[in-house]
């Protein structure tokens, strides 16, 4: 829908969130964008992005020797003393740093347990 300001614009009811689309006229957004005191959502702006197509495949294609670190935490059930880790906020401390390349992470996250280097040691 296309506001008074001639503006291409979503209220979304549930939060009373603005979007506007960027294909407004840029000089009426510009304007409508200065006297905003409230939070807005864009559409699509994301898509435009390159790294919006960094999937896991990707990058591995791309740079599947790079070797960096990955962060892992368990997924398992705690002890009945203990809260689930569904149930906490997951610190960074309570992770596991591994050392891999891309190419072994995708072939992890793909179940080829013999082609992901240390990452096999982590369960998927």
């Amino acid at each position: 829908m296309v506001d008074e300001r001639g503006l291409s614009v979503n209220k979304a009811n549930h939060h009373e969130l603005e979007r506007i689309s960027l294909i407004s006229n840029a000089e009426k957004l510009r304007i409508h964008l200065l006297n905003r005191t409230e939070p807005i959502v864009f559409d699509g702006a994301a898509r435009q992005w390159t790294c919006s197509l960094w999937t896991p495949e990707f990058l591995a294609s791309e740079v599947g020797d790079l070797r960096t670190r990955f962060r892992f935490c368990s997924r398992a059930n705690s002890s009945a003393n203990e809260p689930s880790p569904y149930k906490k906020a997951i610190m960074e401390t309570d992770c596991e740093f591994e050392e891999a390349s891309f190419g072994e992470f995708f072939q992890w996250l793909n179940g080829n347990i013999d082609r992901s280097g240390s990452l096999s040691r982590f369960q998927r």
